[in-house]
């Protein structure tokens, strides 16, 4: 299976990564009769038909071999990745979106509602008249003093609490909540919902958006529901989601660390471990790689064109349909250039790469192909219209010690090397490990 394919590259991630209202779904549950286990882990079998089912309706070609095999990839790296106290640089903490423990909530709650949704609609309506905000023993009062005090006091450089403002934050209480069958009410603190914004969300509460802080409420409440009602009600209960909370765990840590040690192919620029292994990249290495790629590095320098202008497309098109039925091009301006509006060149026109910046038609021109007549292209912010004939081609080629190459052979040279150690890595934990799989 490719090194970056998680579920034929659907992943655990695309089970809804928000956490929107409830909604109804259902679908038939494609049965897993028996329970993965790996290791000292056991995984029951409902858990994984019911993410099998998720995934498959998104992709219905996904195999429930192809499927175990994910899980199963997922969980041994997540488990090498905790054993060596590397999850905290796997997830890492984004100071602009939401934190890792967030998103993993997000990802359960979503996937609960995905997977029991006509369920859980129903649930909603009863025990709480569809509004989480019902399970409020009181109205919310999101414009108290202490409130604005302490967010909105003072002059702020960054949108974000200290730590000695988080600790106020936690006893700042925002109001008391019940869920169904609470004899006791549980403590809704501002530290609650702040610790779950990302960077728009803390600056709507520190901007004092008063309807912001009820719709995070209302939403925090709603996951409160959605995971009582998973541990205590659903089919899974409280065994099957912490299992399914450990396997969205473990695709969150695999996929991170797919990241961080420049494996995936969404990678950014500035990543630490593709740059090392950039370093170590040799020319041998990059001749090498030069000479299986050399087509990648041919531009064409110039061309040698006709060039057409008209006020409409139609007319445009009229000289392009002559020209593919085989019309000289001087033989068709002469045919056209009595109709008002068009005009075409005298002669042939060069045009070449690097002297200067070129004029969007110049660009264009180099774009076209000797081999066919392209359509018409419609002048930006205006409204005339060109049509090019390429009459030649001329091409250059990088060669194997200019920049542009050795930057290109660099990174992905060294990107091919640290999947190589990926798959590596994956084949020995894989293999080590012991994995009991359920019978087809």
């Amino acid at each position: 299976m490719p090194f970056i394919t998680t579920l034929r590259k659907k992943g655990l991630s695309r089970l809804l990564t928000g956490g929107g209202l409830f909604f109804v779904l259902a679908a038939p549950v494609q049965a897993i009769d028996q329970d993965l286990v790996i290791d000292e882990t056991r995984i029951p079998a409902p858990v994984l038909s019911v993410l099998f089912d998720l995934l498959q309706r998104d992709d219905p070609g996904l195999t429930e071999s192809h499927f175990i095999d994910s899980v199963s990839e997922n969980h041994v790296l997540a488990d090498y990745l905790r054993a060596q106290n590397l999850t905290a640089i796997a997830l890492g903490d984004n100071p602009v979106g939401f934190s890792p423990k967030v998103q993993h909530e997000n990802r359960l709650v979503s996937t609960l509602r995905a997977a029991y949704a006509a369920e859980l609609a129903q649930a909603a309506a009863e025990l709480i008249d569809s509004n989480p905000m019902s399970m409020l023993d009181s109205p919310l009062e999101p414009a108290t003093a202490d409130l604005k005090a302490l967010l909105q006091g003072g002059t702020r450089v960054i949108y974000q609490l200290s730590d000695d403002e988080m600790q106020s934050a936690g006893k700042l209480h925002l109001g008391h909540y019940r869920l169904p069958g609470d004899t006791t009410a549980t403590v809704l603190t501002l530290a609650d919902i702040y610790q779950r914004q990302n960077v728009q969300g803390r600056i709507a509460l520190h901007e004092g958006e008063t309807g912001w802080l009820q719709r995070e409420v209302h939403l925090y409440l709603a996951q409160r529901f959605v995971l009582w009602w998973a541990r205590q009600r659903s089919p899974l209960r409280e065994r099957g989601v912490n299992a399914m909370a450990m396997l969205i765990e473990d695709q969150m840590l695999r996929q991170g660390w797919l990241a961080h040690s420049g494996v995936s192919a969404e990678i950014h620029a500035g990543n630490p471990a593709l740059k090392a292994r950039a370093q170590l990249v040799s020319d041998k290495e990059i001749l090498r790689w030069y000479e299986a790629h050399q087509d990648r590095f041919r531009e064409v320098s110039k061309v040698t064109v006709w060039q057409a202008q008209c006020q409409r497309r139609q007319d445009c098109d009229q000289v392009a349909e002559a020209l593919r039925q085989g019309a000289d091009f001087s033989q068709v301006a002469q045919q056209f250039s009595t109709r008002l509006g068009m005009s075409f060149s005298a002669d042939p026109i060069t045009i070449r790469r690097g002297q200067g910046q070129l004029s969007w038609r110049d660009a264009v021109a180099l774009m076209q192909s000797p081999d066919e007549i392209a359509p018409p292209v419609h002048a930006p912010g205006g409204e005339l219209w060109y049509l090019f004939q390429v009459l030649e081609q001329g091409w250059h080629q990088y060669p194997a010690h200019s920049d542009t190459v050795r930057a290109v052979a660099r990174r992905e040279i060294a990107q091919q090397a640290l999947i190589d150690d990926y798959q590596s890595l994956r084949d020995k934990l894989l293999t080590t490990a012991s994995i009991q799989r359920p019978a087809p």
